[in-house]
């Protein structure tokens, strides 16, 4: 059982990942002139992790926690979704900007889950495979490859 030491730490961690992504979903941030998405700047850190477990623990278990975070990711948004429709008192003012930030949340449940299924799986399967033909060799070559493919998909 030791082998599975640092398993759950990294689940809640690849959880945290895609739970920032999905709170950052619309904030842009210049950096040094150049606009970028912040979410987009902290998913390639999802996929570093994804490897990392799929090449430590394996392609059944790296799924597991995809299921996981989709079930997690869902809960999320469709609670942020309940809660921002739910009426507010008339003295709030917070309400309208929480209701503007977060009323076309479930657009990123929806292309997040697809992106996530699809890219996620496709590194797991590329790691996994990669792993196989290079007999447990050139790690690197292996992350590189399976994670540009990925990130294109």
């Amino acid at each position: 059982m030791h082998k599975l030491r640092f398993y759950a730490p990294l689940i809640g961690l690849m959880i945290t990942i895609l739970l920032i992504c999905d709170a950052l979903a619309f904030k842009v941030v210049s950096i040094y002139g150049r606009n970028f998405a912040a979410s987009g700047l902290i998913f390639p850190l999802g996929f570093l992790l994804a490897s990392l477990i799929t090449e430590v623990y394996g392609f059944t278990l790296a799924g597991r926690i995809i299921w996981v975070q989709l079930l997690c990711q869902a809960s999320f948004i469709l609670t942020i979704n309940l809660f921002v429709l739910l009426p507010s008192p008339n003295e709030s003012i917070t309400a309208p900007y929480y209701f503007s930030l977060y009323q076309n949340l479930w657009h990123v449940l929806i292309s997040s889950t697809t992106a996530i299924v699809f890219a996620y799986f496709i590194n797991d399967i590329i790691m996994s495979k990669l792993k196989i033909y290079l007999f447990g060799n050139y790690f690197i070559l292996r992350f590189i490859t399976s994670n540009a493919i990925s990130t294109a998909i």
